[in-house]
């Protein structure tokens, strides 16, 4: 039997004919008990997870809020200011900015406050459709390189 387990060592863990490698009997092996694994709590989900790890995070709080108001100022600009950035007077040209008007008049006699607190529903407009433009982009060459493979990836990675 010892030549047994020799050879099937040898033979299994390419042991040189001559040598001999000891292998303890499973009785004579400490084994460690493990805590099992408690079934009865409840799974949670990866996001639940996610969001209790988020949520411990100041930094993503800090830039949630940040996002929700500036979502909100492209959603309903009117709430925080009641001038119309169309209306210009040219009487008002370059007056400094006051507490009806704090960032005052551009040259033609528009209110700046009133024209940033409307240009964020453009701006977050713009930003969200390149974002999309470039996503549908960057997938299709993905894709394409990956269907064809060789030179057609080799090129796609040089160029993109």
């Amino acid at each position: 039997m010892k030549n047994d387990l020799i050879a099937n060592n040898a033979s299994n863990c390419n042991i040189l004919p001559g040598q001999e490698r000891y292998v303890a009997p499973l009785d004579d092996t400490p084994i460690q008990e493990v805590d099992s694994v408690d079934e009865s709590a409840a799974a949670t989900s990866m996001w639940a997870d996610t969001w209790r790890t988020l949520r411990r995070n100041p930094l993503f709080i800090v830039s949630a809020v940040l996002i929700i108001a500036i979502i909100f100022v492209a959603f309903f600009p009117s709430i925080l200011t009641k001038h119309n950035p169309n209306y210009c007077v040219l009487e008002h040209s370059l007056e400094p900015a006051s507490a009806a008007h704090p960032f005052g008049f551009d040259m033609q006699g528009c209110d700046i406050y009133a024209r940033v607190v409307y240009g964020t529903r453009t701006s977050l407009s713009v930003g969200l459709l390149a974002t999309i433009l470039v996503v549908l982009v960057g997938s299709l060459i993905g894709a394409l390189a990956g269907f064809f493979g060789g030179w057609v990836d080799t090129i796609l990675s040089r160029i993109t």
